[in-house]
């Protein structure tokens, strides 16, 4: 592998991604030329490496191994601090005190190529890598950081609690509630906040903090819960 497609693979490994498929397909490219370009066969130039890097979050001059100046993408928070930006700048990566956080568009469905399921924590394009303390997301949301994605509000049905634009922390470990809050629901996608009327027949009240919003009884088991809404990371 060369200097520059190990950077590749360290960069692509660095944002989320557990293999080049999946980041080829979040990047809209073909498999094989991703796979080549990272495992040195051919080599890729300016144009890919800027578009890598803006994709990743690195530079081009250091995946094109041009400069041996570790990329720092992601600023670090001290232990506790609650973040409210994405992040960039130096900072030392790989941080045991940090978790690297994916941002997924959710009006950006991602449609697998040759049928083949994605595998993105979310069949969505992922857009952005945020760096928040393991700590806060452990501690304080009681949040899986290997299962914790960020995502945008699509609308004002939970308005004034969230507004469109606001980004939020999700734990999709949290398919099963266990507990009355916010969700992440999908078919449609949208927020929702689910409060157990009967725990032993599994229905929910689905409602909305939006006065304007009604609300409806229904079985647990008729809603595609993608996830526990944890907490606003980012008020647009």
């Amino acid at each position: 592998m060369s200097a520059s497609g190990e950077r590749l693979r360290r960069a692509r490994m660095d944002a989320g991604f557990r293999s080049g498929r999946a980041a080829a397909e979040a990047l809209g490219i073909s498999t094989a030329t991703y796979a080549a370009h990272e495992n040195g066969t051919r080599r890729f130039g300016p144009e890919e490496a800027r578009r890598y890097a803006r994709f990743f979050h690195v530079t081009p001059a250091w995946l094109l191994a041009v400069d041996d100046q570790k990329p720092g993408y992601m600023a670090g928070f001290k232990e506790g601090d609650t973040p409210s930006q994405p992040l960039a700048g130096p900072a030392p990566t790989g941080s045991s005190r940090q978790a690297l956080v994916a941002e997924y568009d959710l009006e950006k469905p991602l449609i697998p190529k040759d049928g083949r399921k994605a595998e993105a924590l979310l069949p969505f394009h992922h857009t952005d890598s945020w760096a928040l303390p393991k700590a806060y997301l452990i501690q304080t949301l009681k949040a899986d950081p290997e299962k914790t994605v960020i995502v945008s509000v699509l609308d004002g049905d939970m308005a004034p609690t969230f507004l469109p634009g606001d980004k939020v922390i999700v734990d999709l470990g949290q398919r099963q509630p266990l507990e009355d809050g916010a969700y992440l629901l999908a078919k449609p996608v949208r927020i929702a906040r689910l409060k157990f009327t009967d725990r032993e027949s599994g229905v929910v009240l689905v409602g909305y903090d939006n006065p304007n919003h009604g609300s409806e009884a229904v079985s647990i088991d008729r809603l595609t819960i993608l996830g526990r809404v944890c907490a606003i990371i980012g008020r647009r």
